[in-house]
């Protein structure tokens, strides 16, 4: 890079036919123009530079190595334009882990037609805020209460086929039993759902229910959780896209429950600027990606 940097010098002396000249064009003090240059000289072992009474002008050597370093400075401007829109192009996105692979799968050859390569690392709900502001992420799905979300996947409960009555599962259902003490369900609450709106939305209506307080969980890991449906017949709260793909039955939540998310965008990434244009579409495929719907923000 110093002989690019040489050469740049070079060239702006070379073009303004003076040292005082190469230095404003170039926003570089004229001492330090001097020095690039009589470096690049040492390097190419001779002088670039006659002196005249306006100015300069190129000696035999700065004649003929002079197309030269033009082509090496435009050759390295069209590299390093190249590696920028690569890296600019490059958006990761911050997304629930159980978004649909399938929708994500079209987001991403929509947003590779207007150049953006998404890539999908996995975060937990509480840590996509951190890492937006971090830059880890460009893009991300953060949850939100109702009034303040982009968009809203509503809750239900996933149980094994026939455990649970009706169309809707009101929570009384789980109710402990006098007749076997400590058989009923618990209701799982994964990581998710461990944020202030969902949570203690969740744990008031489970106990106005007559849930016991051991029988709320809030973050066992989701493999725990699924694992504690099969095997003991719990009742994980979750989207119906999830109980879909565990082969598991799905259950509106009575009162209702939803998560609400917001969509945020890194703004001064330009590839997350490219998705601000056409936010509307972006905010359909999420929602599809996650059994939810687009709401306004604030309505």
């Amino acid at each position: 890079m110093d002989l690019l940097t040489h050469l740049r010098a070079f060239l702006a002396v070379a073009e303004e036919h003076s040292f005082t000249g190469g230095a404003a064009a170039t926003a570089v003090a004229q001492p330090v123009l001097s020095r690039r240059v009589a470096a690049l000289e040492r390097e190419l072992g001779g002088p670039l530079f006659d002196r005249v009474s306006r100015g300069v002008r190129l000696t035999s050597l700065g004649r003929a190595v002079l197309p030269h370093a033009r082509d090496v400075v435009v050759r390295a401007d069209h590299l390093l334009d190249a590696a920028r829109s690569h890296v600019l192009s490059d958006v990761r996105a911050a997304l629930p882990g159980y978004a649909d692979p399938q929708v994500l799968a079209r987001l991403r050859k929509r947003l590779s037609g207007l150049g953006i390569s998404l890539a999908l690392p996995e975060l937990a709900a509480g840590a996509r805020e951190e890492a937006l502001a971090r830059g880890v992420v460009q893009l991300a799905l953060l949850p939100a209460p109702p009034d303040r979300a982009d968009l809203l996947v509503p809750l239900g409960g996933a149980s094994v086929p026939g455990r649970l009555r009706g169309r809707r599962l009101h929570l009384e259902q789980l109710r402990d039993s006098d007749d076997v003490p400590g058989a009923a369900p618990r209701l799982l609450i994964q990581p998710e759902d461990d944020v202030p709106h969902v949570r203690d939305h969740l744990t008031q209506v489970a106990h106005a229910a007559g849930l016991a307080a051991d029988q709320v969980i809030t973050g066992l890991p989701l493999s725990e959780s699924w694992t504690a449906v099969h095997e003991r017949g719990d009742v994980l709260v979750c989207a119906e896209p999830e109980a879909r793909r565990q082969g598991l039955e799905f259950r509106p939540l009575a009162p209702a429950g939803v998560r609400g998310y917001r969509l945020k965008l890194a703004a001064d990434h330009p590839g997350a600027a490219i998705l601000l244009q056409d936010r509307a579409t972006l905010l359909e495929l999420l929602a599809e990606a996650v059994g939810g719907e687009v709401v306004e923000a604030g309505a």
